[in-house]
Parts: C-alpha cells; structure tokens; sequence
C-alpha cells in the first residue's frame, strides 16, 4: 500500500521546542514526497498566516488545514474548504 498523503499537528508534533524545524532537511523531504505522488497536510488549530509563516521559503505541493479544520487552503492560495460561523449564530452565543 502507497502512502499517499503525511498530516501533522504543528506544535508539539512537527516543530521542535524552540518552535522550529529543520528547513534544509525538511525541503528534501517534502522534495521526495512531491516525487513520489505523496501530499503534505499541515493540520493546525493556529490561523492560517501563522500556518504559511512558519512554512515560509520551503517550496512544494501541500495543503494547510488551519484554524481547527475551519479553512483548508493549499499553498497556491485555493480555498479547498471554509467554515464560517453565521452572524446570527455568532450573537447569540456572543462571539
């Protein structure tokens, strides 16, 4: 079985204590995915921008779902899914 798509949590999981990564080793990974047919999903409870910041000169196909599966978005800037809290709702539950 091909593994097709990796998704992973950002803090806590992905980046290290120091909330970052390894730039260099992750480029070629994700280089390799790509290569291969394989997608990365960065899934965060974070916004979005946060989401591209800390992803900021690595170059390849992925995917962020942020603000807790609320907005998925792939790094070419298509929305692919968006959840949005109506006004209506959001005054009563006083948002």
């Amino acid at each position: 079985m091909k593994v097709a798509i990796i998704a992973t949590d950002l803090d806590g999981t992905f980046l290290r204590d120091d909330h970052q990564f390894d730039h260099h080793r992750f480029q070629a990974q994700l280089d390799q995915m790509n290569a291969q047919g394989q997608h990365f999903v960065v899934a965060s409870g974070n916004q979005l921008q946060h989401c591209i910041d800390v992803f900021d000169g690595i170059n390849g196909e992925l995917t962020y779902v942020a603000e807790n599966g609320g907005l998925v978005i792939d790094n070419h800037g298509n929305v692919l899914a968006e959840s949005l809290i109506e006004p209506a709702l959001c005054f009563i539950r006083n948002c």
